[in-house]
């Protein structure tokens, strides 16, 4: 129930289905509202009464509207219980045991009452373990994910099963929660052939893993406003990041300058607005064919639609940090003002004047050690900081 997206589903991540109506025939469907209204009555919860109807019916449920699941490692972020309340999902926990995709740190985003960034889905079970120019390659790998590839590697398996749980900061005003991909990249033949072998208890191939480039991801959401996405990407030698945005496939999507935006009149749209110290190159891609897939969306098994990939790349020289605003709105959305303090590598901080808010003063570092002095004078001492902006 908590776990449930204004729009009645539960989250749609690895071999899982999105039916397209109430009627899909899809196996294992993700329409949630009737199993959760039926179970709200057999166990007397009017809270997940309330969180089914998106509030217009039973008890309001006396928490905080995000939660995290620590040992599965995924933070669901809201909002509120209304039908267009803000949801994101983050996926920051271990591979898994079975039907698992190559996407971990991978964000989804809803507002608005609609899906604006999603998951791949799964497709087809042809091809299982993702052999290199197949379907099922595609939908199971990093490519489908909204995540990064380097030197058009992806990930591999990282470890199956949670050691500890993860841990997430949950407030009034702000949820944060950060997580490290350090299982190796590779092509998507070594990646299928480790699939193989994890499913056959053999001696996984090491072969081709690149084990020298991690990707750290931090996700602020500010309730009610969007989401800043911290990357930290950690590289020995010069190589080419291309990080990820997949949008559902009704999103119309256009550049603006570095920014991406979805531009459908009337209706909940998001713009992503990079944050960094360079320029990116940016491709839009939608429906392309393999070897060479790319922006195919499947709700359901046997289903596959064309969507707008949004592929940012960038040739760097060396470990770099940098970030998104993700910026819900209706109709048109516009762009933020952005001034870059001064921050150690492994950090931002930042003032964001967002057309309609408050000014804000954000701080994030992802590695605890680093020192970083906020407008105030005061050290942070926490994962982030969340606060007004002073003067103009």
């Amino acid at each position: 129930a908590y776990a449930l997206s204004p729009n009645g589903y539960a989250p749609h991540n690895s071999d899982s289905d999105r039916p397209l109506s109430d009627a899909s025939q899809a196996i294992k469907p993700l329409l949630a509202r009737g199993p959760i209204l039926a179970a709200a009555d057999a166990y007397d919860r009017p809270d997940w009464r309330y969180i089914a109807t998106n509030g217009e019916e039973g008890a309001r449920p006396p928490r905080s509207p995000s939660v995290l699941f620590p040992w599965a490692g995924q933070l669901i972020m809201r909002s509120g219980w209304e039908a267009e309340a803000q949801w994101g999902f983050f996926d920051l926990g271990p591979w898994g045991i079975l039907h698992q995709h190559n996407d971990m740190l991978h964000l989804s985003v809803t507002a608005g009452g609609r899906d604006l960034l999603v998951d791949s889905g799964r497709y087809t079970y042809q091809h299982y373990m993702g052999e290199a120019g197949t379907w099922r390659s595609y939908f199971i790998g990093s490519a489908a994910h909204n995540v990064i590839c380097v030197d058009g590697l992806e990930q591999t398996n990282g470890p199956a099963l949670a050691a500890r749980p993860v841990e997430a900061v949950i407030t009034p005003a702000y949820d944060y929660a950060q997580g490290t991909y350090a299982g190796g990249f590779t092509d998507v033949a070594t990646a299928a052939a480790r699939h193989k072998a994890y499913l056959y208890r053999w001696e996984l191939p090491r072969d081709a893993v690149r084990e020298d480039i991690t990707h750290t991801r931090g996700v602020l959401y500010l309730r009610g406003v969007g989401w800043v996405v911290v990357d930290r990407v950690t590289l020995m030698q010069p190589r080419r990041v291309t990080p990820l945005w997949h949008f559902h496939p009704d999103c119309t999507v256009a550049c603006e300058a570095q920014s991406v935006v979805t531009v459908d009149a009337g209706v909940g749209n998001l713009r992503i607005q990079p944050v960094a110290p360079f320029e990116w190159e940016i491709e839009l891609v939608r429906g392309r064919e393999g070897p060479d897939f790319q922006g195919w969306y499947s709700p359901e098994m046997d289903v596959r639609l064309p969507n707008t990939c949004a592929i940012y790349a960038a040739n760097l020289p060396r470990t770099a940090t940098f970030a998104w605003l993700l910026l819900p709105g209706n109709g048109a959305v516009p762009a933020c003002s952005v001034t870059a303090y001064d921050a150690p590598e492994g950090a931002v901080h930042l003032r964001l004047d967002i057309p309609g808010q408050a000014p804000l003063e954000i701080a994030v570092r992802l590695d605890e050690a680093l020192p970083l002095r906020l407008t105030s004078g005061e050290m942070l001492t926490a994962p982030c900081a969340v606060r007004p902006a002073e003067g103009r």
